[in-house]
């Protein structure tokens, strides 16, 4: 740590928080400066400029819960070496994109121009999303329609064969101790929607 920074030292070289436990990081973590280009996932010390990390470690699985952050310092080059992964990262997502969206094209061709300008808003909103596709619930989220809008959106694209649509249950401690899908409420909020390529 920094024994001569007065917010640094309030900080182990690393530190972990289990936020299950209501544990946090502390207060002075939340005046950070996030460092560009790392998704977030580096900050600084505002007094003396010294670079952290941080991750998040989570798992919903109800027999094996888990949620806590860890914050540890890192050098400089560590830094550059972050910024330049998700500089790569972004190059390779935009390739796949491109990937994707020829093969959409071949197959679906005139289709897509056929398309309503709110089914054309869907569809370019999960091309960026390529095979994984997104629940309807953050895509109208995202596009400012409503749920009714998003639902009959959703209904015309897969009457068309132009995307696949699943509803994707959470999961619950079922009989014999196994999970099993939690059936209920408003299937909605899990129905997800991707392009059939």
């Amino acid at each position: 740590m920094s024994t001569s920074c007065k917010i640094c030292e309030k900080f182990d070289k690393k530190i972990k928080v289990d936020y299950l436990e209501g544990e946090k990081f502390p207060i002075e973590f939340q005046d950070f400066i996030a460092v560009t280009g790392t998704d977030n996932e580096v900050s600084r010390c505002p007094l003396c400029g010294q670079a952290y990390v941080y991750t998040h470690n989570w798992d919903n699985d109800v027999y094996n819960l888990m949620d806590y952050g860890t914050l540890h310092q890192i050098a400089e080059n560590r830094v550059l070496e972050i910024i330049a992964y998700y500089i790569k990262q972004e190059k390779d997502r935009i390739k796949d994109v491109k990937k994707f969206w020829y093969k959409a094209r071949k197959k679906f061709g005139i289709q897509l121009e056929q398309l309503s300008n709110d089914e054309k808003k869907v569809i370019e909103y999960l091309k960026e999303k390529t095979f994984n596709g997104e629940y309807l619930e953050n895509i109208a989220r995202d596009l400012l329609l409503s749920k009714d809008e998003m639902i009959e959106i959703a209904k015309n694209l897969d009457k068309s064969g132009i995307v696949f649509k699943n509803i994707y249950w959470p999961l619950g401690p079922g009989e014999h101790n196994f999970q099993e899908e939690f059936k209920g409420g408003d299937p909605y909020v899990y129905t997800k929607i991707r392009i059939l390529v």
